[in-house]
């Protein structure tokens, strides 16, 4: 490598990442959609330390660990500190149309309140609401999503056809909080689709967070994601440095010259 020259500019590197955040609907406010698709995604989740993680099915810890409890605490289980049901999270695309406002400094969605309000930032906020109109994944348990089958059944237009959830935007009612947090979807006028961005879609497949054995284990310990990530990246890291340095045809042949030398088959 040529030595580089005091004084001369260097050209800087520049870092790029094809991470996509998820932006999920805020469900803790009255909130309007559009479904972007006539189907969602049912994923098998357990909700461990604050942490929603898909179940890994047969071999799952969290549901040995549920089954232990069952037979350990047959009619106490459901107190147990440790106890986390298998619980299916239904996930859609959805343009969200919830009137918000944005605050300058970091960009974060606040809802709309009369008069100045404050963001989470500490930005005091005195810009008028718009529609967000991102695209978004909404995530709700069953509950909600027979209410949507249920208003998509129901719908009809002039023809007496269904247009679809897909026809319509729907407003999210919140009230309670919690365990009694209740969400009533009610319909709107049958519209045309508004305009947006396909690409900026997400695939459902990869939204809720799947990790390993191992690592559901660590969270059910305690051990925080940014660690378990961490964790994650340094193993991956010395994977590809001991692949760098040792090649596996090289490692082969290395074991190879070995068997001969020894008489080894």
């Amino acid at each position: 490598m040529p030595l580089h020259e005091f004084g001369t500019p260097r050209e800087k590197q520049e870092f790029k990442s094809d991470f996509k955040k998820t932006l999920f609907v805020d469900l803790n406010n009255t909130a309007t959609i559009r479904m972007l698709t006539n189907g969602y995604l049912p994923v098998q989740t357990h909700y461990i330390n604050r942490v929603t993680v898909q179940c890994l099915g047969e071999g799952c810890p969290v549901c040995a660990n549920n089954k232990a409890l069952i037979m350990q605490f047959p009619d106490t289980f459901r107190e147990e500190a440790k106890y986390s049901p298998r619980r299916v999270a239904n996930l859609v695309n959805v343009l969200d149309k919830t009137v918000v406002r944005i605050c300058p400094k970091c960009e974060h969605e606040n809802p709309v309140a009369p008069g100045p309000a404050t963001c989470k930032c500490g930005e005091i906020l005195t810009s008028v609401g718009a529609p967000s109109n991102k695209v978004k994944v909404l995530s709700r348990g069953v509950t909600l999503f027979d209410q949507f089958d249920a208003i998509n059944n129901a719908i009809m237009d002039a023809q007496g056809e269904r247009p679809g959830l897909t026809g319509y935007d729907i407003t999210l009612i919140v009230s309670g909080s919690g365990k009694n947090k209740i969400i009533t979807p009610i319909a709107g006028q049958i519209s045309p689709m508004p305009d947006y961005d396909k690409n900026d879609l997400y695939d459902l497949e990869t939204v809720t967070l799947k990790l390993a054995v191992s690592e559901m284990l660590d969270v059910q310990r305690g051990v925080s994601l940014k660690d378990i990530f961490a964790a994650r990246r340094s193993a991956e890291k010395q994977a590809s440095v001991a692949g760098a340095i040792l090649p596996q045809e090289l490692m082969n042949e290395v074991q190879s010259d070995v068997d001969k030398l020894f008489g080894n088959k």
